[in-house]
């Protein structure tokens, strides 16, 4: 009953379909909802179906240096979880909520129909996927050219953080972690936060950031 209203029609490839076109898609979608901390796949497992995310944040974990887990990056509102099992393809990572999370899932059968019965749902797909890889090169710049207290700031402003307001967001990752995906040392994003906080560009009260 609620689909008509659902964020996720205004999100990611569902909002590249005809109403249509979205009425048959949402069909072989269930909203699921999943506690932090919960696991939706592990590294070398194919994945059962495809869950769309509606709210939350999901972090990709894989081994780092000395094989100590590291998030190596964050999935939001609009994105795909285990598309590859569609296609027979295992994870490459881990896949955790981090935050609570709401999700449309289908099964990997259902969601692998409705590819091959509609071109229009598989168009919209590969028009998503193609916005996936730009936002993924240009995060892949920011890494490569960025400052640190740069990385830090556009994080914050672009990261897809749970937001509680226009201007406000929630970091739910712990220092250690968002240095590991801004590829920083943790010192050095307590001293970026501390610095934007400093120059008044930013308000940190525990989790919670005032940009």
């Amino acid at each position: 009953k609620s689909c008509p209203d659902c964020a996720q029609r205004r999100r990611g490839f569902l909002s590249r379909l005809p109403r249509e076109i979205l009425d048959q898609t949402m069909c072989v979608m269930r909203r699921r909802r999943f506690p932090p901390g919960s696991v939706m796949g592990r590294e070398g497992e194919v994945c059962d179906g495809v869950y769309a995310i509606q709210e939350g944040l999901v972090k990709l974990v894989g081994p780092g240096p000395h094989n100590h887990p590291r998030i190596v990056d964050l999935l939001g509102p609009g994105d795909l979880v285990g598309l590859g099992g569609v296609f027979g393809r295992r994870l490459a990572f881990d896949t955790i909520a981090i935050t609570e999370l709401t999700a449309c899932y289908s099964s990997a059968a259902a969601f692998r129909g409705l590819l091959t019965s509609n071109a229009a749902v598989a168009m919209g797909l590969a028009d998503h996927l193609s916005c996936v890889v730009d936002r993924e090169a240009e995060r892949l710049r920011g890494l490569g050219t960025n400052t640190a207290i740069e990385r830090v700031a556009s994080f914050l402003v672009d990261g897809r953080l749970p937001r509680v307001g226009p201007n406000r967001v929630i970091l739910p990752l712990r220092r250690r972690e968002l240095a590991a995906l801004l590829g920083v040392a943790p010192e050095t994003v307590a001293r970026s936060l501390t610095r934007l906080a400093a120059e008044g560009l930013i308000k940190v009260s525990s989790r919670e950031i005032t940009i």
